[in-house]
C-alpha cells in the first residue's frame, strides 16, 4: 500500500512535537515523507512576532522504534482559517496527524488562536481536530498528550459492517503486516436489539457473524485477528472508550462514516467524543 506524504499541523506546543514524533515513526513505517506544516495566525504574522511550529523532530530512540524521519517545514497561508490552512497543505498528503490535548483542555493546538470558525462558532483544540476529521477528506490519526510513543502492538478496529469499514480494512490488514501487531477485531450490538429477540441468540448471530467477516476480510493475517462481538449499553462512541478504560491498545482504527449506519446508536459524532477523550492514538480512516 502507497503512502505519499503525512502533514502533521504544527503549532509549536508540545502536542504538536508529540505528533512530529508519531509521524517520524509512521513515516518509517510506511516509507514516506514528513511534512511539518507551520501553522500561522494572521495578526501574529503581521506584528512581526514570527512563525510558530520551528521546533523540530529529532532523532529519538524508544526501543525497537529506530530513527524517526526528520520532517520537512513547510508554511501555510496566514490568510486562511487554520482548517483551510490544513485543508490546502493536506492535497498531496495520505495522512494526517496530529496532537490533541484531551479531556477539552487548550493547551497549544490554536488556543493561541481562538480556533477556527468553519462551523459558525469560536473552537479549541480538539474541536478543531474533530472539525478536520469531518471535513477534510484525509485519514487522520490524534494523538493524545498523554501518549507514549512505542512500537505498534495492538490494533483496535471497530467495525459496523458497513462498505466503509470494509474500505478501510486493508490498511488495517497493512498496518499488522508491517508491525506483527495483534488486531482486536469489535463490533458492538446496542442492546437496545434485546427487547426484540433473546439476548443469547442475538449475540450468538453476531459471533457467527463477525466470524465469518474475519474469515472473508482477514484471512491474509488471520492469527494475529481476535474477534469479539461485545454488547453496548451505551452509544457507540461511548461504548468503544469505555473499551478502551480496561484495554491498552496502540493505535485504535475506524472509518471515518463507520457510525452513519447506525441512526441513533451513534451518540453524537464520534472525534466529537473520542478525541478529548481516548488517551492512546486514533486513526479515524478517509476510506
Amino acid at each position: 500500500m502507497r503512502y505519499n506524504n503525512i502533514l502533521v499541523p504544527n503549532d509549536a506546543s508540545d502536542n504538536s512535537q508529540q505528533a512530529l514524533d508519531y509521524a517520524g515513526y509512521f513515516g518509517n513505517l510506511l516509507g514516506t515523507k514528513v511534512k511539518n506544516l507551520r501553522i500561522r495566525e494572521k495578526e501574529l504574522a503581521t506584528a512581526g512576532v514570527g512563525q510558530s511550529g520551528e521546533k523540530k523532530s529529532g532523532i529519538v530512540m524508544a526501543g525497537d522504534l529506530g530513527s524517526l524521519i526528520s520532517p520537512d517545514d513547510i508554511d501555510s497561508d496566514s490568510s486562511l482559517s487554520p482548517l483551510d490552512q490544513i485543508r490546502t497543505a493536506a492535497q498531496d498528503a495520505d495522512l494526517i496527524v496530529a496532537g490533541s490535548s484531551g479531556k477539552g483542555e487548550s493547551k497549544g493546538w490554536m488556543s493561541f488562536m481562538g480556533g477556527d470558525k468553519a462551523d459558525g462558532r469560536d473552537v479549541l483544540n480538539d474541536v478543531l481536530l474533530a472539525r478536520m476529521v469531518e471535513y477534510i477528506d484525509k485519514s487522520v490519526v490524534a494523538i493524545p498528550s498523554e501518549a507514549k510513543l512505542e512500537p505498534i502492538s495492538r490494533l483496535l478496529f471497530v467495525t459496523t459492517y458497513s462498505d466503509a469499514c470494509e474500505r478501510a480494512i486493508p490498511k488495517v490488514i497493512h498496518l499488522a503486516k508491517i508491525t506483527g501487531a495483534r488486531v482486536n477485531l469489535v463490533h458492538f450490538v446496542h442492546n437496545h436489539n434485546f427487547r426484540i429477540g433473546n439476548m443469547t441468540k442475538i449475540m450468538e448471530e453476531d459471533y457467527l457473524k463477525l466470524k465469518e467477516y474475519k474469515e472473508k476480510h482477514f484471512s491474509e493475517i488471520a492469527e494475529q485477528v481476535r474477534n469479539e462481538s461485545l454488547m453496548a449499553y451505551s452509544a457507540l462512541p461511548e461504548a468503544i472508550y469505555k473499551l478502551t478504560i480496561v484495554r491498552k491498545y496502540s493505535l485504535g482504527i475506524i472509518a471515518k462514516n463507520a457510525a452513519e449506519v447506525l441512526g441513533y446508536f451513534t451518540g453524537g459524532k464520534l472525534p466529537d467524543y473520542l478525541i478529548p477523550n481516548l488517551r492512546f492514538p486514533f486513526m479515524y480512516v478517509q476510506s
